[in-house]
């Protein structure tokens, strides 16, 4: 008689459990539709974040460094020494220049990949193609400054070359 009891109230709990089981196999379609949807939010969540981040730390150090420029833009050097002393400095600064352009190449490509991909909403569209450009416009004008000044060193050392040949030819001349 317990037995019986016993497997009465397992099979009103497994008859229980069947119920509420066959309940969610019709709700687990929908489920996994809006994990889908949560998931797809969450990775253009992180792909806002990286970008903003990524393009924040590449802004900073471009806006930061044209300010520097800006300083000794007019510090061409007082001698052919100083002046091939600043230029070679400026070569190597050429070198970190390029590896941040490329970093800033590679962060708008991924934008404009991204801005391209169905995961992409109008409000996230808006806003990256908004920072993208301003990411854009301030990397050009880094990169003309960057070349402005290699311009006025390269000329700067052509005129102490010259200035040194021409006292040469003074003093041969004389």
């Amino acid at each position: 008689h317990q037995q019986h009891q016993q497997l009465l109230v397992v099979s009103s709990a497994c008859t229980h459990v069947a119920v509420e089981l066959g309940g969610l196999e019709g709700k687990v379609p929908g489920m996994a539709l809006e994990w889908e949807e949560r998931e797809k939010e969450l990775m253009k969540l992180v792909l806002n974040h990286s970008f903003n981040t990524h393009s924040r730390e590449l802004t900073t150090w471009m806006e930061d460094t044209l300010r520097d420029l800006s300083v000794v833009q007019g510090d061409l050097g007082s001698s052919l020494d100083t002046a091939e002393d600043l230029l070679m400095e400026h070569e190597e600064f050429q070198i970190r220049a390029k590896r941040v352009a490329g970093e800033v190449e590679f962060l708008l490509n991924r934008s404009n990949k991204f801005l391209q991909s169905p995961q992409a909403s109008p409000v996230h569209s808006s806003a990256f193609k908004q920072q993208a450009k301003q990411l854009q416009n301030l990397l050009d004008r880094f990169q003309e400054q960057v070349s402005n000044r290699q311009k006025m060193l390269v000329k700067s050392v052509a005129f102490f070359q010259n200035a040194a040949k021409l006292h040469s030819d003074i003093d041969s001349a004389v």
